[in-house]
C-alpha cells in the first residue's frame, strides 16, 4: 500500500518536472537554453570520463 503511494507521488512529480522543462510551462526561452548549455557541458564530460577509463586510465586492482 504504502509503495502504490509512493509510485503515484513519484510519477506525479515526474510529470509536473517533465512539464516544467518544457516551453509550454511558457517560461523564458534564456532559461531554456541555459539549460542545454548545461546539459551539453555534463555529456562532455561525461564522455571524456568514459574515454579515460576505456582507455585505461584507471589503474585496475588484483581483484579486478
Amino acid at each position: 500500500m504504502l509503495v502504490a503511494f509512493f509510485a503515484t507521488a513519484f510519477g506525479l512529480l515526474d510529470t509536473l518536472a517533465g512539464y516544467l522543462a518544457t516551453p509550454l510551462s511558457r517560461r523564458d526561452s534564456r532559461q531554456h537554453r541555459i539549460a542545454g548549455v548545461l546539459l551539453a557541458i555534463g555529456l562532455v564530460l561525461w564522455l571524456v570520463n568514459w574515454l579515460v577509463q576505456r582507455l585505461g586510465g584507471q589503474a585496475r586492482t588484483a581483484a579486478e
